[in-house]
């Protein structure tokens, strides 16, 4: 599974992967550390989002969205022998299945404490056209931008979950800050820069109840 993963980002090319022995990490660990910094780092992300879905659950969301793309992934799976294996395979081979579920996942990670829920909307199939979601992008935007002075720019991704639970994804801009670290030739640099934050809201059109989420320590939860 790492020489797929390292051949599919055309890494580690010359490492002889059959005349390797189990234990032998090191040989792949220090070439990885030695790529150049792009293709370390794409990798990198690749291992660490594959991770978070190395697990019951997030077997159970790549599963779920693969159905969702006419897919079914349950028997394919069966062939590996551990959560790692299973969810890097699905990274290298179906990435768009992968990409969501891992959002999906992280939405549905999040402890209780970020969940505000809201009955009383009206028990319809949302509005998730071009129009409708650039109508919420706007609202959610005005919204930061009087109470607090941040989201000037918006972006929202609409996903429909078994034909029942709409999740939107929004990204206002947060503050503006400076970034310290270092660029592509290794010069340390301050560069300003304008991140966004998440808020989420999952919307279940069957019981009319909608539920905002907001992801990081101390930024808080709001209803709209």
């Amino acid at each position: 599974m790492l020489q797929a993963c390292f051949d599919k980002h055309e890494a580690l090319v010359g490492v002889a992967w059959n005349e390797l022995a189990e234990h032998q990490i090191d040989v792949v660990y220090d070439r990885w550390q030695d790529l150049p910094e792009a293709q370390r780092l794409t990798i990198e992300r690749v291992f660490e989002d594959a991770e978070e879905l190395a697990n019951e659950d997030g077997l159970k969301v790549l599963i779920e969205e693969a159905q969702f793309h006419g897919l079914d992934l349950a028997a394919e799976l069966e062939q590996f022998p551990n959560y790692r294996d299973k969810a890097l395979h699905v990274s290298l081979n179906y990435p768009r299945v992968f990409e969501v579920a891992g959002t999906i996942n992280r939405a549905h990670s999040l402890p209780q404490r970020y969940w505000l829920r809201r009955g009383g909307m009206p028990a319809e199939q949302p509005d998730v056209s071009p129009e409708g979601i650039g109508r919420f992008r706007d609202a959610i935007s005005a919204y930061f931008r009087q109470t607090q002075g941040r989201g000037h720019r918006c972006t929202v991704d609409p996903y429909l979950r078994v034909n029942r639970y709409h999740h939107f994804f929004a990204y206002p801009d947060d503050y503006a800050d400076t970034y310290l670290g270092h660029d592509e030739d290794g010069q340390f640099i301050r560069r300003p820069q304008r991140p966004a934050f998440e808020v989420i809201f999952i919307f279940d059109w069957t019981l009319a109840s909608c539920s905002p989420l907001h992801l990081g320590e101390g930024q808080g939860v709001r209803a709209w």
